[in-house]
């Protein structure tokens, strides 16, 4: 992991928003519940950045320049820290702008819609020395540094199984963003990022040795519902796998058909941890330690379970005056804890986040792409492909003769 830049600040770190819409509003609440600098918005064009502006200063919450083009805010001196709220197709250019610029640069998940884009960025964050991280909120609230910390400690042995899900019920309409590739929708790149980061999180940000995926497209073209199984058999150069590490499968559901329980459990071989819903934004955590007896089976009551909280209605928001502005998703308020980590890195002179590096960031990248490159072409020849790839994992091939059809 990149780690060391040059400069190393000395004063409260001045923030820009790129994007006057939901998602930047819940960020901006994030940044003054932690008392960070909100320096600048800037929108294109319109009225836009003025009255995300005067939305918070109706609460007592001041932000000091608006700015009708994100590059008039990019030249301003005194803006050190960017984050990248607009529309996902748009994130790549944004953020390479911002780059270039020489500002840090924090970018709304998905870092950008293609494996391609997602490179480039990270290379030309390298190149230029600044700080660069994909907004995974969900790395930075304490249930899952409860999860990291347990896991890094042994003490529920290595991770064999992940099991996690995200969707809801969105009915088709083909002009809404997430049913839309020109706006970057899809099931992937908007929900089953989250589960997909939870199993590389869960095995180590290692890419999985196999990945088969399958799903159904809208009628514009997007993914609608998939799932996934990634495998991680983590053998060594002679074959047999290695000693206490971590290795299994990732079983993974995302999709716009229905409301999913939105769980992430991450099973270990004595214990287990299920994040409670909503795993993206989580507050609740179940410990399932086995270790008196690994053996015995489920259901025989030879465990003990432990349930940790971190409610959110202790957040300052909870208690601005009204009017202030509404949350636009749900949890939307844990969003400070991302903004303080961000603040930590570059307090520290990190150039990436040692909760999210870029490494994983691409590794990621790269499951969504494969994933999608799967959905997307579901033709015999590629069916057979996969299903001979299950054959080489030891599995039967009962499919090979309608694969083949």
């Amino acid at each position: 992991m990149h780690t060391v830049q040059s400069q190393l600040f000395r004063r409260p770190i001045h923030w820009g928003i790129c994007g006057a819409g939901k998602i930047s509003t819940d960020f901006a609440i994030g940044l003054f519940q932690n008392g960070s600098c909100v320096h600048a918005v800037a929108s294109r064009g319109g009225s836009g950045a003025q009255e995300f502006v005067q939305k918070f200063a109706a609460c007592g919450q001041n932000i000091g320049h608006s700015f009708n083009s994100y590059e008039e805010m990019f030249a301003d001196p005194d803006l050190d820290m960017v984050y990248v709220g607009t529309v996902h197709p748009t994130h790549h250019q944004v953020a390479l702008a911002a780059i270039r610029a020489g500002k840090h640069v924090l970018v709304e998940k998905p870092l950008c819609t293609t494996l391609a884009e997602t490179r480039d960025l990270v290379a030309e964050a390298r190149k230029v020395g600044v700080f660069l991280m994909e907004a995974l909120w969900t790395r930075c609230f304490p249930v899952t540094l409860r999860v990291r910390e347990i896991l890094a400690s042994n003490r529920l042995g290595p991770v064999r199984a992940v099991s996690a899900d995200f969707g809801f019920y969105l009915p088709f309409d083909a002009s809404h963003r997430l049913h839309s590739k020109e706006m970057g929708g899809g099931a992937m790149l908007n929900l089953g990022f989250y589960p997909v980061q939870w199993a590389v999180f869960a095995f180590g940000g290692q890419m999985p040795n196999h990945i088969v995926a399958a799903g159904r497209l809208s009628p514009s073209g997007v993914d609608l519902q998939g799932g996934a199984t990634l495998i991680w058999d983590n053998k060594d150069h002679t074959g047999d796998s290695k000693v206490g590490t971590s290795f299994g499968v990732a079983s993974l559901t995302f999709g716009f058909s229905c409301n999913t329980g939105e769980t992430a459990e991450i099973i270990c071989e004595k214990g287990s941890l299920c994040v409670e819903t909503p795993a993206h934004a989580p507050t609740k955590l179940k410990v399932v330690d086995r270790t008196a007896d690994p053996f015995a089976r489920p259901g025989s009551g030879c465990c003990e379970e432990e349930v940790v909280e971190f409610p959110l209605e202790e957040l300052p928001y909870h208690t601005w005056a009204h009017p202030r502005p509404g949350l636009s998703y749900p949890h939307g308020e844990g969003m400070m804890y991302e903004a303080r980590h961000v603040e930590e890195c570059l307090s520290k002179g990190l150039l990436e986040s040692p909760w999210y590096p870029l490494d994983e960031t691409l590794v990621v990248a790269q499951i969504m792409d494969d994933c999608l490159h799967q959905i997307n072409r579901p033709s015999p020849a590629n069916l057979a492909d996969r299903c001979q790839g299950l054959v080489l994992l030891g599995v039967p091939d009962k499919t090979h003769s309608w694969a083949n059809d």
